[in-house]
Parts: structure tokens; C-alpha cells; sequence
């Protein structure tokens, strides 16, 4: 369960500067802590011999999904390119299956939500300072690249992820009661939101109003 919250808080912050997309980073930490993870979870199911928790609405189009990726690769012109693909969507699917029956006590929901949710914080308070022309030097022998990139590479896929933190947020500030964790969840939407302006991503505001339907209802 602190695998999977390090999955949820490392991935989004993760990032090199000599790599020319942050997305290679990512996928390889994504995929590194899972494969951590999982021969643990193996050794779990195993002993605890509880594999009715794999089973969810979800599970056989996931397989079956699976199955396709597996067959389709005979059909590869470029094999390094699909196995490398499969490595990323075999990490989906496993993270998937690791939740579904390892995240059961309310706790953990909130510690992997949290994790989730302070990475989105940290990421965003860095585009700020970004927004101000504070930043690491290293970025300065780099040309082409946007200014407000925070951990993510580019402001497209930083204002998506702001844009999905921010309804569970308020959810969850919704729902709890001490005033000084609605003051934490206050601050954990105030900055992802201002952060998200600065950027002036309209899709991602598409999205995020969207999803504010959803919440409402």
C-alpha cells in the first residue's frame, strides 16, 4: 500500500532534464515501483489465496484488452517500439489489479488520494514560481521548450493533471469536518487552481467543468 502511494506521488514529480520528454521518465519510474510491487503482491495472493478481489466490472475487458495488445504484435513494424509500449500498459493493468485488491480500509483511499493530490500541489506551486521566471538554470540550455512546464514537460499535460486534482479536492474538503484539514484541502485546490490559470489551458477547463457537473451531482 506505501508502494502504491509512492506510485501516486513520485510519477507526477518525477522528472530529468537530458531527457527530451518527461513522459520517458515517468513511465520508467511508474513502471520500476511496480515492478517493485508486484512480485509482493504475488507472494500475497498466494498465501492469502483471496483472488475473489480480482474480480471487478472491469476485469474481463481488461483481459480481454490485454489479449489484443498480445496479439497484435505480430503485426509490429517496429518491435521495440510495441514491446516498450506493452511494458507501459501491462504497468497500467497491474497497478490496476494491485489496487482493487490490496485498497480496501478508507485510510489507504485517502493516504493514495492524498499522495495524488500533494503531488499535484507541489507541481503547481513550482509552475507559479515558473510564472515569476524563478527557476533552475539547467532549463536555460534548453531551447523549444515551454515556460510553464513544471514537472510535466509542458503545460498541456501539467494543466490536465491540475484539472483532475482539483474536483477530489473539494470533495474531500467537503467531507471532512476539522477546520484545519478543510484549511489543508483549501490550500490543496487554491494553488493547483491558480496554477492552472496561469497556464490558459482551455481543454483542461473544459474538462475540470465537466467534471464540476459530475461532483455537483
Amino acid at each position: 500500500c506505501l508502494g502504491l502511494a509512492e506510485l501516486f506521488l513520485i510519477t507526477p514529480l518525477v522528472f530529468t532534464p537530458w531527457a527530451t520528454t518527461f513522459t520517458i521518465t515517468k513511465n520508467t519510474a511508474a513502471e520500476l515501483i511496480v515492478l517493485i510491487i508486484f512480485p509482493l503482491w504475488i507472494i500475497y495472493l498466494l498465501e492469502s489465496r483471496d483472488y475473489h478481489s480480482l474480480k471487478s466490472s472491469l476485469t474481463l475487458p481488461i483481459l480481454v484488452f490485454f489479449l489484443i495488445i498480445l496479439i497484435s504484435l505480430s503485426q509490429s513494424s517496429s518491435l521495440y517500439d510495441s514491446f516498450k509500449d506493452l511494458a507501459r500498459w501491462t504497468t497500467y493493468m497491474a497497478a490496476y489489479f494491485i489496487i482493487i485488491s490490496m485498497i480496501r480500509e478508507k485510510k489507504w483511499v485517502y493516504v493514495i488520494l492524498g499522495a495524488a493530490l500533494l503531488a499535484g500541489f507541489l507541481a503547481a506551486a513550482y509552475c507559479i514560481v515558473q510564472f515569476y521566471r524563478i527557476d533552475f538554470p539547467f532549463w536555460q540550455e534548453l531551447s523549444g521548450r515551454d515556460r510553464l512546464f513544471s514537472t510535466f514537460g509542458w503545460r498541456t499535460y501539467l494543466a490536465g493533471y491540475l484539472a483532475a486534482c482539483l474536483p477530489p479536492a473539494f470533495v474531500l474538503f467537503i467531507m471532512v469536518e476539522n477546520k484545519k484539514k478543510k484549511l489543508l484541502f483549501m490550500g490543496l485546490m487554491a494553488v493547483p487552481y491558480i496554477a492552472l490559470l496561469m497556464t490558459s489551458t482551455r481543454a483542461a477547463f473544459l474538462g475540470l467543468s465537466l467534471s464540476v457537473i459530475f461532483v455537483f451531482i
